[in-house]
């Protein structure tokens, strides 16, 4: 589920084996603290372990999109994406986001609470104007703080006309792509961390096809890339028990008794 756009994000999108039906929202979406990332009025693009796919909207009378993961009864994907920009408060300021490193945190310890293996995603942005080593520092120590399982990072490029376009303090190249690289070290690790987290346990894995060796890939519904270790017909969803990691993902056998 992706709580908010993302350009930066995987090409992937899961093609769904059933009829996709489609409800359009009360009203556009307004993000006013990260906890509204997850409550309406949002889209929320959910697919279901029949392999059916909905577009539903989530009102602000209904359950927030972490009650509707944390329970049982629905079939929902375990994954969230919820961009971060900034661990910096000052920085989250300057780009006018209305939500501080402190209630970012807690959102993702509630969603990792209450949805035990939950894949969690997040967007950082690098050299923002005014982004000193102290302001990087704050995003570093957040996101080793933090439950994500994957991150997306990238370096600010200014856009024509835009507010930021013209702010002052500009970071320089040399210093963007030592910070870049510090990050996605530390992405790196957590994913790692994560998939060793998954081994032994059972999956539900969107059959891709064959990869480039003619091994049989998938997607799981928490977002790890999956090594199936027989064949499978594509578009289809396994039970799958993971039995080790592989470059990039982790290596699982269909197991429909888990």
């Amino acid at each position: 589920q992706r709580v908010e756009p993302d350009p930066t994000g995987p090409a992937f999108e899961p093609v769904p084996t059933g009829p996709v039906t489609t409800v359009e929202p009360a009203g556009p979406a307004r993000i006013a603290t990260p906890e509204s990332l997850l409550v309406a009025p949002v889209t929320v693009d959910v697919v279901a372990v029949e392999g059916q796919a909905a577009s539903l909207p989530v009102a602000s009378s209904e359950p927030s999109v972490v009650d509707l993961l944390a329970d049982p009864s629905m079939k929902i994907c375990p994954h969230v994406h919820v961009p971060l920009q900034s661990g910096d408060d000052g920085i989250l300021a300057a780009m006018g986001r209305h939500y501080s490193r402190r209630s970012y945190s807690s959102l993702l310890s509630k969603i990792a609470e209450r949805v035990p293996g939950c894949g969690i995603g997040a967007d950082v942005m690098v050299g923002f104007p005014g982004e000193d080593d102290g302001a990087f520092g704050n995003t570093r120590d957040l996101i080793v703080d933090v439950p994500v399982t994957y991150l997306h990072v990238f370096s600010f490029s200014p856009r024509y006309k835009t507010k930021a376009s013209r702010m002052g303090r500009r970071v320089a190249p040399e210093e963007k792509k030592p910070r870049s690289a510090l990050l996605r070290r530390i992405g790196h690790g957590k994913s790692l961390e994560f998939q060793r987290s998954l081994e032994g346990t059972a999956l539900d894995v969107l059959v891709l096809g064959p990869a480039g060796s003619r091994r049989v890939t998938g997607l799981s519904g928490n977002y790890v890339k999956t090594f199936l270790e027989e064949p499978a017909p594509a578009n289809r969803i396994l039970r799958c028990r993971v039995t080790g990691l592989e470059e990039g993902g982790v290596r699982a056998v269909s197991d429909p008794r888990q």
